[in-house]
């Protein structure tokens, strides 16, 4: 279920869900190919392990890598991610995205077993028309709870 407030025309609209669509289909099908087209140049990009890294070469070259590695794709999604898009201004947009993954492994083969993965997306608007992310968070949620609700 993607959730959409603010975004001004159905072409801003387009060109954010054609972003995010190749962004979430590069990771569905573990293919880089089309993911240097999804980030700008000076893009942050941090991973669930606080694995930080910095401009869309750079995030490119480390997910084509990451997508060739087994442990890796050992995984799958259970089912499609929830996304929820929220206007900042006319020109930049938050993503939160859900995603339950099972199956992959750690680098030294044990079992990550069912993650909770949250990723909090900021794309920006290009004079273009595009919309690309130039921020890119990701975190597992946790079992363990430090304040009771």
């Amino acid at each position: 279920m993607t959730e959409t407030t603010g975004t001004d025309t159905d072409e801003d609209a387009a060109a954010i869900e054609k972003t995010l669509t190749t962004l979430l289909m590069a990771f569905a099908t573990n293919n880089a190919d089309d993911i240097d087209t999804v980030y700008t140049d000076d893009a942050e990009w941090t991973n669930a392990f606080g694995h930080r890294l910095k401009g869309r070469r750079q995030i490119a070259d480390y997910l084509a890598e990451l997508f060739a590695d087994p442990r890796f794709t050992a995984g799958s999604a259970t089912g499609m991610p929830e996304i929820t898009v929220q206007e900042l201004a006319d020109t930049v947009v938050a993503v939160w995205v859900r995603a339950d993954i099972t199956g992959q492994e750690t680098a030294d083969g044990g079992q990550l077993g069912l993650r909770h993965n949250h990723s909090l997306k900021v794309l920006t608007k290009c004079d273009d028309g595009r919309w690309l992310v130039c921020s890119d968070l990701y975190m597992d949620a946790r079992t363990e709870v430090t304040h009771a609700t």
